[in-house]
């Protein structure tokens, strides 16, 4: 695929990658790790890299390459979001030695849990997907981002960039708290804009408990359908990858939630509501990201580790 014009040109990964070049690990999965070329050549952008990981002990690979993956990533966002979402992003040759250099560089960052799987060096090609930056400055500030990962319908929380541990029975697939993200996904047109300022509610882990308490078990019952049924059917276009065609399905769904009047989400107070800071819209070969983070002061900008999740369990 062609390079997109918003880098300018098309870079030359031997040439900017260096001793003195900062590389960050913004994130990392099963499958691959995002890192961040912070310091690249004048007149560029801070780029993005998706690097694959081996396939790991007793894993068989993937029979997908890295442009099978960009064909994916096309495909999926244009069926499901439509062209204002396609990430800019391309792919770039690589060597094993180019590889071997960047991966001796990060490996001090990466969770140590996620070593055991190193980068593939074998890799021809990598991509580049400037869509992952979500901050823009270097100033520190509280985040708190949520995860909704579909078909699968999971949902994984990030304070600060960690994951949040939580009791199962409260944020389970059937839980309330979904119902809440889905309702801005659903009624703010989150869908069809999310470049639109989105009411949410107070970025605290503690504070979003208190909410999924006073709500009402009818309350938990309806998101999952939505979820669940919704989203297959927009994603079916895309499950014969890479041999799907673009469709035109619909992708802005009316949701019910919050129309009787007994529920709770027609009942939060002012302080209960904040606006999502930063958006990403993702897809891997199996599954789509929604991450929404919400801000903690609006004073700032978040920085980019503080919303790692993002594209990783391919």
């Amino acid at each position: 695929m062609d390079w997109y014009n918003g880098f300018g040109i098309k870079p030359d990964l031997d040439q900017w990658i260096s001793l003195d070049t900062l590389l960050q690990v913004i994130g990392e999965g099963n499958a691959n790790v995002i890192v961040a070329i912070c310091n690249p050549p004048r007149n560029s952008k801070t780029v993005v890299l998706r690097l694959a990981k081996e396939s790991g002990i007793n894993l068989k690979p993937l029979p997908f390459s890295v442009a099978d993956q960009q064909a994916y990533q096309i495909c999926a966002t244009l069926s499901l979001f439509g062209q204002p979402f396609l990430p800019e992003m391309s792919l770039v040759s690589t060597t094993p030695a180019l590889l071997s250099k960047i991966a001796a560089s990060i490996i001090s960052q990466r969770n140590s849990i996620r070593t055991y799987k190193n980068i593939d060096i074998l890799q021809k090609s990598v991509m580049i997907m400037e869509n992952t930056m979500i901050g823009s400055n270097d100033g520190r500030s509280r985040s708190f981002a949520i995860e909704i990962k579909t078909p699968q319908n999971n949902l994984k929380l990030f304070d600060n960039g960690m994951s949040v541990e939580f009791d199962q029975k409260c944020f389970g697939s059937s839980d309330a708290f979904i119902e809440l993200i889905a309702q801005t996904l659903f009624d703010s047109s989150l869908l069809e804009s999310l470049k639109d300022y989105q009411s949410a509610f107070h970025a605290s882990p503690a504070t979003v408990q208190d909410i999924i308490r006073q709500l009402s078990d009818d309350d938990k019952c309806t998101i999952d359908a939505l979820l669940i049924e919704h989203c297959n059917e927009i994603l079916k276009p895309t499950r014969n990858i890479p041999s799907c065609s673009i469709t035109s399905i619909p992708f802005i769904f009316p949701s019910p939630i919050g129309e009787t009047s007994n529920s709770k989400l027609n009942q939060l107070t002012t302080n209960q509501m904040r606006l999502i800071f930063r958006f990403l819209i993702s897809m891997t070969l199996k599954d789509a990201s929604i991450v929404l983070v919400f801000e903690a002061n609006n004073r700032y900008e978040f920085y980019i580790q503080d919303c790692m999740t993002l594209i990783l369990d391919v």
